[in-house]
């Protein structure tokens, strides 16, 4: 059942310029992504020290011997975790021979709108009612509990921002301002936590 959108942003490409190695979009990549993975929408922040990735979305694996060109063709780019980047791989179906930037097994983040095939369920996981929403958590696993966890941190992270919000509120007394403190305290200790979970989650292959 839904209970969330996947996305609350859009995906748009902003370099405009030509450059000599796919690695240089990085900074590119990471501001049209909003500093999220592509494909599980994880927040780079909540894995740090752990770095994000470059994936070409057709493979090199697939295309090295037909279209070089796609190594280092911004639209063939995409920014991605550790995870999905390990998962993702060489994984490829379609006609390579058509030339396109096309993956069939993995819709295009950039092209579509994954608000459209993946939603958040109840628990915090990621689901889809559709059968390529399904095929992609299948190839990328993401139905295991750590995209819960990911969810969770999230909402967790939204509390900190309104207590922190509200202990600036010069209208509060001296007494409530301590009670938000205390709780604040309680919800920045149970947001580290829930990060170091991550982290080794991410770490773990």
């Amino acid at each position: 059942m839904k209970y969330k959108d996947f996305r609350e942003f859009k995906i748009e490409r902003t370099c405009n310029k030509k450059l000599k190695r796919y690695k240089s979009y990085k900074k590119y990549l990471r501001k049209d992504f909003h500093e999220r993975c592509a494909y599980c929408n994880t927040w780079e922040h909540m894995i740090e020290p752990l770095k994000f990735s470059i994936d070409h979305y057709v493979p090199r694996k697939v295309f090295k011997n037909i279209d070089k060109t796609l190594d280092n063709n911004y639209n063939n780019l995409m920014y991605v975790c550790p995870k999905c980047n390990r998962e993702k791989s060489a994984k490829y179906e379609g006609n390579i021979h058509n030339l396109e930037i096309k993956n069939n097994l993995f819709p295009n983040p950039v092209e579509e709108d994954y608000n459209e095939i993946f939603f958040r369920n109840e628990y915090g996981g990621i689901d889809s009612s559709s059968e390529k929403g399904r095929k992609m958590i299948n190839e990328l696993k993401l139905y295991r509990p750590l995209y819960n966890i990911v969810w969770l941190a999230e909402q967790v992270f939204t509390v900190r921002k309104k207590l922190k919000k509200k202990i600036k509120d010069e209208n509060l007394s001296i007494a409530s301002k301590d009670k938000l403190k205390e709780a604040l305290l309680k919800v920045d200790e149970y947001y580290i936590y829930l990060c170091e979970l991550l982290k080794k989650c991410y770490e773990n292959k």
